[in-house]
This record gives structure tokens, C-alpha cells and sequence, in this order.
């Protein structure tokens, strides 16, 4: 990413993450349970692979049916999503590889994270259970909620961790502040203008 491509955005005194158009820049997205998000945000994501090189016994692959034991996927935009993600958070990543990322992304490259804020694309092996409740389950409500759920997985992860912005897959920012996905757009476009 060039620096040009930031807006900044003060996530609290000590910390300062960028502000992104998660739509239109070259970011790619790790789709994951919340509940592992604490381990992700101290020890990055990775792959089986590495989790055996490091020791890690607790080390589940969500796709171990799917996938190379030593690779991590990621998708190319935050609306291709898998699994349960109603449930799950993506996180925001900058690699300069596309598509599949060798052994491990480090906490530094995640750069964000995304929850589900309106109907995604769906691709297998999103069950039919999740498929027929979505528009159920993707309510105003449940997207703050989530939200509030990330930020005291920050607020208990500090001092190890930083926090990160919070994304919706419309590109809309939620946290530390409200953005609709247009005016980051524009405010990116004025900045890459000075």
C-alpha cells in the first residue's frame, strides 16, 4: 500500500491505524471465529504447518478439509466470505502476495477488521442452515453488538495488543468513528490530491 492511500485515524494516544477504502485498494481478508481473534491479534494467523514448527498443539484448522496444510487463504474482497460468518470477524490484510499467503500473516499486517453489515456473495462451504437465516441474522443490532464484542476483546488484549478499525463489508467504518464507505472514498481521493 503507498502511504498516499491513508487517511489517519487516532484509535486511541498510544495507537494510530489508517483509515482504508477496503473496497478499492489491494487488501485481502482472513474470515475467522471471534472467539479466535485474541490469539490473532498477539500471534498473527497461520497455518497448520507453522503451528506444528512453533509447537502449537491447540492449532485447528478451520479448513482442514479444504486446504494445504501450509498455506493461509485469504480472499481478494470482504464480501467473498465462507463458513458462518455471521458469527465470524475477517481480518483486514496487507501482503504483497495474492491469494494464498505461505505459513503465516504477522499481527503487524493486519491492518483491520470486517464484520458482516449487509447480505455478502456466498461460496461453499457456507451451510444451508446460515444461507436460510440470513437476512434474519444481519440486523443493526447484531452488527453493534459484534462490535462491542471486538472492542472489549481490545480492551482485554491491552496492553499486548492494539486496537484496529472496524469495517463493515459495505466499506463503511463503525469504530473509533462512524465513515460511510463514499466519504472515505473522498477523503482518500482529497488527500492523494495535496
Amino acid at each position: 500500500m503507498s502511504e498516499t492511500s491513508h487517511t489517519e485515524v487516532t484509535t486511541s494516544p498510544k495507537e494510530s491505524k489508517p483509515v482504508v477504502d477496503i473496497l478499492g485498494d489491494n487488501y485481502q481478508f482472513h474470515w475467522t471465529s471471534i472467539d479466535k481473534l485474541p490469539e490473532i491479534l498477539r500471534q498473527g494467523i497461520y497455518s497448520q504447518a507453522f503451528a506444528k514448527r512453533i509447537g502449537d498443539e491447540t492449532f485447528i484448522s478451520e479448513w482442514e478439509d479444504y486446504s494445504n496444510a501450509h498455506f493461509v487463504y485469504v480472499a481478494m474482497s470482504p464480501t467473498t466470505v465462507y463458513g458462518d460468518f455471521v458469527k465470524g470477524v475477517a481480518c483486514i490484510v496487507d501482503l504483497p502476495q495474492m491469494r494464498e499467503v505461505h505459513l503465516r500473516i504477522g499481527p503487524s499486517q493486519i491492518v483491520g477488521l470486517v464484520v458482516v453489515d449487509q447480505l455478502p456473495q456466498l461460496y461453499y462451504p457456507t451451510p444451508a442452515t446460515v444461507i436460510k437465516s440470513l437476512p434474519g441474522r444481519i440486523t443493526k443490532s447484531s452488527v453493534f453488538k459484534k462490535i462491542d464484542q471486538i472492542k472489549h476483546i481490545f480492551e482485554s488484549e491491552r496492553p499486548r495488543t492494539g486496537s484496529l478499525p472496524i469495517y463493515g463489508i459495505s466499506g463503511n467504518l463503525y469504530w473509533p468513528q462512524q465513515i460511510l464507505h463514499p466519504q472515505i472514498v473522498e477523503a482518500l481521493k482529497k488527500k492523494n490530491e495535496i
